[in-house]
């Protein structure tokens, strides 16, 4: 591991990041208490919750990274490896297909180190590129061919769907830029014999371009949130509470 991305994995321990965020806004349910039956009644045993199991085990892992102080270690799997090694590919192909824009490779030697950035609630995010000062991109590398040929037939609004709570937080925390790209690139697979298409060529790609405008609601949601979240850590971190009760806290 070279010695700039070590230092970016040592400055994301315990902090909340783009890629992290959905898990926040994953509800659950919970047992009703004797107190919850007696007064709403009914047979319903249990009751919706904002923080599901997801959330509260995200949330035991930023605890945990700071007390550590260091990240939690999680064996990468083949996508995401598979996306780190393609990236630099798919910053040439916008480079070369699209030659009016200079384009910032955020973990390159374009930076002297990997871009970390902060939104005024304590969100952290690293994005994948930058397109002069006006915008900021997220680069997606599939490594299922079904998976792109499904991406192209699908609109801007519900391409953002999968990943919106990271697209949204590149924009939240990167406030002097005014749209947002999102780009779907094709990598060759090494173990792919038959694929002799030239990297660059523009059948590669898939770009769709938001305006900040698109995601403001999405934005405010992640700043309230994580406020929220913020706060009540601070009182886990002072004795006052569990991870755990994060569903009954009052703040």
């Amino acid at each position: 591991m070279e010695q700039k991305e070590q230092q970016w994995l040592q400055r994301r321990a315990g902090k909340i990041t783009s890629s992290n965020l959905k898990k926040l806004f994953t509800g659950g349910r919970r047992d009703r208490t004797d107190k919850e039956r007696a007064v709403i009644g009914g047979n319903r045993k249990t009751i919706d919750v904002e923080f599901g199991e997801t959330a509260i085990s995200y949330l035991y892992q930023l605890q945990g990274e700071k007390r550590l102080g260091r990240p939690m270690y999680q064996r990468d799997n083949y996508n995401f490896e598979f996306g780190r090694k393609a990236e630099p590919y798919a910053v040439a192909y916008l480079r070369a297909n699209y030659p009016n824009w200079i384009v910032k490779h955020c973990s390159s030697d374009d930076f002297p180190e990997i871009i970390f950035c902060k939104s005024e609630a304590g969100a952290w995010d690293s994005p994948d590129f930058y397109v002069g000062l006006s915008a900021v991109g997220e680069i997606k590398c599939p490594v299922d061919r079904a998976k792109f040929e499904q991406l192209r037939d699908m609109t801007k609004d519900e391409v953002r769907v999968e990943y919106e709570y990271q697209l949204a937080n590149h924009l939240n925390c990167n406030p002097t830029c005014s749209k947002l790209i999102y780009f779907i690139y094709s990598a060759q697979i090494d173990d792919d014999e038959l694929d002799l298409l030239d990297p660059l060529d523009p059948s590669r790609g898939i770009l769709f371009t938001y305006d900040r405008s698109e995601f403001t609601d999405l934005i405010d949601q992640i700043e309230a949130k994580v406020t929220r979240v913020m706060k009540f850590l601070a009182d886990v971190d002072a004795g006052k509470c569990k991870v755990r009760d994060i569903n009954t806290w009052q703040g």
